[in-house]
């Protein structure tokens, strides 16, 4: 009988992750943030009329970014409760 398993990505899942994946979980996020204030108050301010593709595909990243570490929390909470076949 295959037994089915919900999968959602709440934060709670984070809570429930290994001391090494919270450790590189978070490494990455605050990578992320520090390059992005990093990189507002380095570079100078862009034209948003000429820069307009480049601003949408910054945003998209990041809201792509964002998902994948909701995304691979609640895998790391998927992964600690099935049960393998082999």
């Amino acid at each position: 009988m295959i037994e089915t398993v919900k999968l959602t990505v709440k934060l709670s899942n984070f809570y429930k992750m290994s001391w090494v994946n919270k450790a590189v979980s978070l490494a990455l996020l605050f990578y992320m943030i520090i390059f992005t204030v990093y990189a507002l108050n380095t570079f100078p301010p862009l034209n948003i009329e000429n820069n307009i593709y480049g601003f949408t595909t910054d945003f998209s990243n990041l809201i792509v970014l964002i998902f994948l570490f909701g995304w691979f929390s609640a895998l790391s909470y998927l992964g600690k409760h099935m049960c393998s076949p082999f």
